[in-house]
């Protein structure tokens, strides 16, 4: 051994004694036994912890994932062994028993008395004195080895385990060797796992699963299914699986088909699951998440090309259904709340775009359904497969509606007819038009210029909805009046289509005199209506007389009480009626403002009498109801406090003055005056409604008794308003009688007037036929005298009937005027035989009999004039009118009447250019200059208007009191001209637009200071009726165009009153006089 051989070396010096040999020899034995069982026990210790260590993981194995660390530490303990054991063994019982001399001092332990004599032997051996004597020292060591030789040192080496360690390694090898014969892939699973733990090698087990997934994502707060396969090499099948839920709950499931089908109940909270098969074990991280649901499903139409769309729209689904026109294609996009990993549709994988999937194009001919399905990129699925059901629909008609914005029929030639029109489609409009056609059923030649279209607005391939506002007038289509009927028009795209059309607008087109005509019979309806309603107010001023003619007794009565509160209610009723009356009639005075036949001052004063009708509709006969209403709750009885306390109004309440009888009569007396002497200027007197005088109302106070009680106090005040109101009513309905009177007289002047004018044309046409054609036979004259013969017959039969209607007329208006002028004149027509006469002069002509024609043509229109010149003495005169105004300091009617026309005209003139700038992207560039042009007239006219309106205001005696009104009408012709320019360039748009905005806001503000009194600050005054409106300005001003809540606002002015207290909650007077009947019907039962 070479260690020994180095030790003995050591064991010996120059000059040392030698030890005898066998002393010597036999230590060295002992010392070499000693280090061989020593090293052979660690050596033992070594082989047999790493065994022990490399088996611990092995069975370990068996029953857990034995962790890395706990694998990493068997390791190092079973390396430790003989990684630091050998080297302290040999340390300890190598290096420290190097010499003899401690092989001697570990003897000493054993053999103590021994052991000295060996330590000193060698001591002496090495260490000898120099004065010793060395034959001594011999003889001690064979004495020594003497003693020693009967010894056996073998007892002296410690405790030997390396026999049992020798047969528990072998044991363990032996172990390690069956287990590596019989179980290879497990042992060789271990040993690898063993030797390095810092490896992710998988746990070899004899029940082998399939690979079991680390996380599994559930959905959230649903039952699922784990059911872990065993694989087919797998040694060990047993018959049942645990599955450890979070918690303490488990779950068994018996093998079938070598599965293990656990259901597992709802997670809603992420954990592990210990699934245990056999020798198997695995953890599988739960995390429950929502399923990825459909976020949004939408589809991208290729429509049709005829549609001409520049983007293909992107329709949403809803319920699972997608309508879609024939012949469109679509690509469904769907997206889900979580990025997917797979989506098909019927089968076939869907493209992917993260949480998107998209389809190829589909046709849709017919109609089809699609089956979607997904996955995200967990696995989950959509709970259910989403079923699409494409629809193929046809492409539908434009629907269409229009609504005439003022809602009439009869319509002057010049006046301009808007129309709201509303058309959708389901995918664009090509165009928003009107369309017109002739009802009369002329089959002239002219008839075809009687039907006829125009464009509102273009549209485009994707609007699908389209207001606009369409204008119509007949003159500006170049139409003769007469019955028409016009609707609106839409168009789509779809090649062949036909018009879709609105309900259509039945409208009678009337020249001036035939709108005259109408208006007048119109006025004189209106006035039937209110003479109704003025006998309705002497009724019911009737019934009051008898309520005030009963004893207070009796007038404390229930049933009398109850009666006062219906005469209050009657009283509202037909204040009501009347304020309904009063906005007809100024619409009425509206209409005829637009018509110059009719004469401003005429105008001038029914406007007055409308403000007149309002102030006792909306004033007076609510005050009458007022108080009757409070004598309705007087109190009862009889006592001078009471009678002095009700003359008085309660504290909160107010009342109208009422005038005293004496200023009544002399007001009425000043107004009879005059009454009396314009009627002696008039000729007989016309019929009058019937009224109650002054007088009669005197006569009645007479038969009164005196007022005892509160309740007749009140009534007595009740009664002195109605006889107020009723004079005054009666007043003007006897001023309205002779306007309507001198309407209806100048209308059937200005229609003879007219015919006779036709007679004159007629004449002048066929005088020009009669070089060419006179004396022919009618075969023998050329094609274009005869049309000429023609067109003079269909004309007097057109006379003819309009001449017999004028006798008709005239009889019944007769009847009811007896007017000696009208008979005279009734009696020449029907002595004429007028009507006869056009239809055979129409005959005549038509048989070329031109001379008799034109001679025949010449004393009709004489004789029409003549009529009319004797009528003209028959119409009152109402010049006389006007000077009350003058005396206001107030523009005269005529010329307010003619601004209040340009301003209608210019209020059409914006929305016909408002309609050119909507139809304008349809139309090419001439064509748009060329319809701009009749616009751009219009406003010259206009402007050239307003410049004579200026004009005739200077040349007034006052007219340095309408200064105001100049400056401001100056202002509106430069705004004009401005409009005049922008037209011109041609542009309809927002500039052009402005302009004649402002135009009308200017004019709007003339009108107002003529309705608020002159320039010069004549409007302070009010007029005699005491109208609702300032009666300052000229009356007409507060007819026609203006702000829509004017009327609102004053019909809203008068609050309703309550006469006891103000406490409570203030009801309106409709509601409290329906309470208080139903409460006195309680009481009286």
């Amino acid at each position: 051994m070479g260690v020994t051989n180095r030790a003995g070396e050591r064991d010996s010096a120059p000059g040392d004694l030698p030890l005898p040999p066998r002393l010597r020899n036999r230590l060295e034995r002992f010392r070499e036994r000693l280090w061989s069982v020593k090293i052979a026990e660690g050596a033992l210790a070594g082989v047999l912890g790493l065994t022990v260590s490399y088996l611990f993981v092995f069975f370990l194995d068996r029953f857990v994932d034995t962790p890395s660390w706990v694998r990493a530490g068997l390791l190092l303990g079973g390396s430790a062994i003989p990684a630091f054991g050998l080297p302290l063994l040999w340390h300890r019982w190598v290096w420290r028993q190097r010499t003899l001399a401690d092989a001697a001092r570990y003897l000493k332990r054993r053999y103590p008395r021994l052991g000295d004599e060996l330590l000193g032997i060698i001591e002496l051996a090495h260490n000898h004195p120099p004065d010793q004597s060395q034959v001594l020292i011999t003889a001690a060591m064979r004495q020594v080895d003497e003693r020693v030789g009967g010894e056996d040192f073998s007892e002296a080496v410690p405790t030997v385990r390396h026999g049992r360690r020798l047969a528990a390694t072998v044991l363990v090898l032996l172990v390690s060797g069956l287990l590596l014969a019989f179980v290879s892939d497990a042992a060789w699973n271990a040993l690898s796992r063993w030797v390095t733990p810092w490896r992710d090698v998988d746990r070899y087990t004899f029940a082998q699963l399939e690979p079991v997934p680390e996380t599994l994502v559930v959905p959230f707060a649903e039952p699922f299914f784990l059911a872990p396969g065993l694989r087919e090499e797998t040694e060990w099948r047993p018959r049942e699986g645990t599955l450890q839920l979070p918690g303490k709950t488990r779950l068994f499931a018996p093998r079938e088909q070598d599965h293990y089908a656990f259901a597992v109940p709802p997670q809603k909270e992420a954990g592990k699951l210990s699934l245990r098969v056999g020798d198997a074990r695995e953890t599988v991280a739960v995390e429950p998440l929502p399923r990825p649901e459909l976020a949004s499903l939408e589809g991208v139409v290729r429509l049709p090309d005829y549609l001409r769309y520049r983007s293909d729209p992107v329709l949403p689904v809803r319920g699972g259904t997608l309508s879609l026109v024939e012949g469109a294609h679509v690509t469904i996009r769907g997206t889900t709340t979580r990025e997917l990993s797979f989506a098909e549709m019927d089968g076939v994988n869907l493209a992917l775009e993260d949480k998107t999937f998209v389809s190829a194009p589909l046709a849709a001919e017919q109609d089809l359904t699609r089956v979607f399905s997904w996955k995200d990129i967990h696995g989950l699925e959509a709970k259910s497969p989403l079923e699409l059901h494409l629809v193929s629909i046809p492409d539908e008609a434009p629907e269409i509606y229009a609504h005439q914005v003022e809602a009439k029929r009869m319509i002057l030639e010049d006046e301009v007819v808007t129309f709201d029109i509303r058309a959708n489609d389901d995918f664009g409009l090509r165009d928003v038009g009107l369309e017109w056609r002739s009802t009369d059923g002329d089959t002239t030649p002219d008839s075809a210029t009687a039907n006829g279209e125009k464009p509102v607005t273009a549209g485009d391939p994707e609007k699908t909805r389209i207001e606009v506002r369409g204008t119509f007038s007949a003159r500006r289509e170049g139409l003769k009046p007469g019955n028409y009927q016009v609707r609106a028009f839409a168009t789509d795209f779809l090649p062949n289509r036909e018009r879709s059309y609105s309900p259509a607008f039945q409208l009678q087109i009337l020249s001036p005199q035939e709108h005259a005509r109408w208006l007048t019979e119109e006025f004189g309806k209106w006035f039937r209506n209110a003479r109704e309603t003025y006998e309705r107010e002497q009724q019911l001023h009737e019934s009051n007389l008898s309520l005030r003619e009963l004893t207070p007794e009796e007038l404390d009565q229930p049933e009398n009480r109850r009666r006062l509160q219906d005469q209050a209610s009657a009283e509202s009723a037909n204040s009501r009626r009347l304020d309904a009356l009063t906005i007809a009639g100024r619409g009425l005075v509206g209409e005829a403002t637009k018509n110059p036949e009719f004469d401003a001052d005429k105008l001038e004063k029914w406007a007055e009498m409308m403000r007149s009708l309002e102030d006792i509709a909306r004033e007076r006969m609510p005050t009458v109801a007022d108080l009757l209403q409070q004598s309705s709750r007087a109190p009862g009885g009889s006592g001078k406090k009471s009678g002095d306390k009700s003359d008085q109004p309660k504290e909160g309440q107010s009342s109208p003055p009422s005038p005293s009888l004496g200023t009544q009569e002399k007001t009425m007396g000043e107004q009879e005056g005059k009454t009396q002497e314009s009627g002696s200027q008039q000729g007989p007197t016309p019929l009058r409604l019937p009224g109650t005088t002054l007088s009669d109302a005197g006569k009645g106070d007479k038969k009164r008794t005196d007022a005892e009680t509160p309740a007749q106090k009140t009534l007595d005040r009740a009664l002195e308003e109605q006889e107020e109101l009723l004079a005054e009513f009666a007043r003007v309905a006897d001023e309205l009688q002779e306007i309507l009177s001198s309407l209806e007289a100048s209308t059937f002047v200005k229609r003879l007037k007219l015919a006779s004018r036709k007679q004159t044309e007629l004449a002048d046409l066929l005088a020009g036929s009669l070089a060419g054609a006179f004396g022919l036979p009618r075969q023998r004259i050329e094609q274009q005298w005869r049309e000429v013969g023609d067109a003079a017959a269909a004309e007097q039969e057109s006379q003819s009937r309009f001449v017999y209607h004028i006798q008709t007329d005239l009889e019944a208006y007769f009847q009811r005027k007896q007017d000696p002028i009208y008979r005279n004149v009734l009696d020449q027509m029907k002595e004429s035989g007028i009507v006869a006469g056009l239809r055979l002069s129409g005959d005549e002509s038509q048989r070329n009999l031109s001379g008799r024609s034109v001679a025949s043509a010449e004393f009709w229109a004489d004789t029409l004039d003549r009529w009319a010149e004797e009528l003209v003495a028959a119409a009152p005169d109402q010049g006389g009118q006007s000077g009350g105004q003058q005396n206001m300091k107030s523009l005269p009617p005529e010329i307010v009447l003619r601004i209040m026309r340009a301003l209608q005209d210019e209020m059409r003139l914006r929305d016909e250019t408002r309609e050119m700038e909507e139809v304008r992207p349809g139309l090419s560039p001439n064509d748009y200059a060329e319809k701009v042009k009749a616009l751009e007239y219009t406003q010259t006219d206009l402007r050239e208007r307003i410049d004579g309106v200026i004009g005739d205001i200077g040349q007034l005696p006052e007219a340095q009191e309408f200064g105001r009104e100049l400056q401001l009408l100056t202002t509106v012709s430069d705004v004009m001209r401005q409009a005049h320019a922008v037209l011109t360039r041609p542009d309809t748009g927002a500039e052009a637009i402005a302009y004649e905005t402002e135009v009308i806001e200017l004019l709007l503000q003339s009108k107002r200071q003529q309705s608020g009194g002159g320039g010069g600050g004549g409007g302070g005054n009010q007029s005699p009726s005491g109208g609702g409106s300032s009666g300052g300005g000229s009356a007409l001003s507060d007819i026609g165009p203006q702000d829509k809540d004017v009327e609102g606002a004053k019909a809203l002015s008068r609050e309703v009153e309550q006469s006891t207290g103000k406490s409570g909650r203030e009801l309106p007077e409709e509601f409290r006089r329906g309470l208080d009947t139903y409460f006195n019907a309680i009481e009286s039962n």
